[in-house]
């Protein structure tokens, strides 16, 4: 039976990494699962701002986008860690608060919309790896990526949520290709993103760079990450330290992008060439390897 999920994109991707999109939808068909559109979705809400200006704003629209998943009756499927962190905390918190979920469902009736609470959030790292499964994803790798040095970006936000084994379950993932993960000493140091809102020029050298610096120094071949922010960072962080001499040429992948490469699918059709830092050289080590 073919899995269905309702398909929630957040913002920064459709906004401005069409690639994503394009390499996730198009490996979810290669492996049989059903991507349900959520008409009427908008930003989650985004976990730093939104939830600092308004914790109660943050909630409702969450709310409002988990109702439009219920109205479907499918989980929902998230490829972005931000959006992860807040559709899966307010899910938990309205199903776990009858208060709170009685008073969101108040205001959620004035636009016709209700909070039930029957549907779950999954990361789409839970979705590859436990309900489609290593295995499935191996056998239909039709290019190993075995030549492919890369290094993992988790994300804070995956390593908050230690219960689920969500860096655990990326390594997995990553390895299922074939690819090679090389350690580096400043893994869990963030991409910089939380300090930009407040303070760019630490943002940029003190995390940003930092991190680049460690990333350089095992010699790898690209970076690979889920989170959509993270990615932004360090692509667009690279240009910024461009234009002050200090110069990184690092590509950045998204980890749908390794999917759908090893899948057989041609890099044009889900719009590789879209990178800021062109990822050339990983398209090209791939095609030697088949």
């Amino acid at each position: 039976m073919e899995k269905r999920f309702a398909f929630f994109l957040g913002c920064t991707i459709p906004a401005s990494q069409f690639h994503v999109e394009a390499a996730a939808r198009k490996s979810f068909e290669k492996l049989g699962v059903e991507l349900i559109d959520m008409e009427g979705a908008t930003c989650c809400s985004d976990p730093e701002i939104s939830r600092q200006f308004d914790e109660n704003l943050w909630i409702h629209i969450a709310a409002r986008n988990i109702s439009i998943a219920e109205k479907l009756n499918a989980n929902i499927m998230t490829i972005c860690n931000g959006c992860f962190d807040t559709l899966n905390k307010v899910n938990e918190s309205l199903k776990n608060d009858k208060e709170l979920k009685d008073k969101v469902n108040r205001d959620l009736q004035t636009i016709g919309r209700e909070f039930k609470g029957t549907v779950e959030v999954l990361h789409a790292i839970e979705v590859l790896h436990d309900e489609i499964g290593l295995d499935t994803i191996s056998k239909a790798v039709v290019k190993p990526l075995k030549n492919l040095r890369v290094a993992l970006q988790p994300g804070c936000r995956l390593y908050r949520d230690e219960e689920k084994r969500l860096v655990e379950k990326f390594e997995a993932l990553v390895k299922a290709l074939g690819a090679q993960i090389i350690e580096y000493p400043l893994i869990r140091l963030c991409c910089g993103v939380p300090a930009l809102y407040v303070d760019p020029e630490f943002s940029l050298m003190e995390r940003t760079k930092r991190k680049l610096e460690s990333i350089q120094s095992v010699n790898v071949d690209c970076v690979v990450t889920f989170c959509p922010a993270c990615y932004d960072r360090l692509e667009k962080g690279q240009l910024d330290l461009r234009s002050r001499n200090i110069n990184f040429n690092i590509p950045i992948l998204n980890y749908f992008e390794l999917l759908a490469l090893a899948l057989g699918i041609d890099p044009d059709d889900f719009g590789m060439y879209l990178h800021r830092i062109p990822a050339d050289n990983v398209v090209e080590k791939i095609e030697e390897e088949a």
